[in-house]
């Protein structure tokens, strides 16, 4: 009926799904006897290391997967900026260990700035 599976837990590398009618999350009009015949509702197991890109651990729909996600985009944030702001896609140096010391003044110089930024934004909210 096209509704999302519930997550029941994740065990030594198998994550539990559950039917979302017999955990009560939805009304389906079928009810859960069209997917199981126990009276539990439909249980599958999923290995993660067969499809990791589908299924995740966290699960999808857990506050820990909001948590790493949002850290996860910040992180991309990041690295937009170093690449649009600091020139870090388009390097030109001869050998790795420059292009490295290239790119560690990039990552101070973005530090300065947002320290910068913090201390003038502080300095303003006392005044």
């Amino acid at each position: 009926m096209n509704y999302a599976y519930v997550y029941g837990g994740n065990d030594n590398g198998t994550i539990k799904i559950l039917c979302p009618h017999a955990c009560g999350k939805c009304d389906c009009p079928m009810g859960s006897s069209w997917c199981s015949s126990s009276s539990s509702g439909y249980v599958g197991k999923v290995k993660i290391k067969d499809n990791p890109r589908f299924i995740t651990v966290p699960f999808r729909e857990t506050k820990a997967f909001e948590k790493l996600y949002n850290q996860r985009t910040s992180v991309e944030r990041m690295f937009g900026d170093l690449k649009n702001n600091y020139n870090l896609d388009n390097i030109w140096v001869a050998k790795m260990a420059r292009a490295k010391v290239f790119m560690d003044l990039s990552c101070i110089a973005l530090i300065a700035s947002r320290l910068s930024d913090a201390a003038s934004k502080e300095k303003s909210n006392v005044a």
